[in-house]
């Protein structure tokens, strides 16, 4: 059976970020998601003056950095995670995955990370005069990305 996205390109998506096998679905943004080669680029001229320009995939880019937004819940997780990162990056490194969900709730792709470590979390929309939910944002670095199809 085909999903939902695959007929109706307007539609839209749901967001999961799981760390160390621990799922949350209340995503609300994924920004940054970035696969990268560096480039290299050679100008030179030939005997006669001729200039030859060749460019080429070079070596793949490892890191890069997320940010994750989600409505604020009782879950400490990424505070925990945080706080731990603060004391020793090395043991607060992690692997995950964003997934990306279609409006059937069936993954239809894949985002693992490896060693990420977060470097921001920030909390905003705190104002009690409107009904804007409290959101909180991580920002982690990652030192690897692969897609996968779900």
């Amino acid at each position: 059976m085909a999903g939902f996205s695959d007929y109706d390109s307007a539609g839209t998506h749901k967001f999961g970020f799981t760390i160390d096998g621990i799922e949350s679905r209340s995503i609300k943004s994924v920004d940054g998601l970035s696969m990268k080669l560096e480039k290299v680029e050679t100008k030179s001229n030939t005997l006669d003056g001729k200039p030859v320009h060749k460019v080429w995939a070079g070596n793949r880019v490892y890191l890069g950095q997320l940010n994750i937004t989600r409505v604020m819940t009782d879950d400490p997780s990424w505070d925990v995670w945080f706080n731990m990162a603060v004391k020793d990056v090395k043991t607060a490194r992690k692997n995950g995955v964003v997934s990306v969900y279609n409006q059937e709730g069936l993954p239809t792709r894949e985002y693992t990370f490896k060693n990420a470590w977060p470097i921001e979390l920030k909390v905003t929309n705190m104002n009690a005069s409107t009904s804007s939910p409290i959101e909180e944002t991580i920002t982690i670095v990652y030192e690897e990305l692969v897609a996968t199809n779900g």
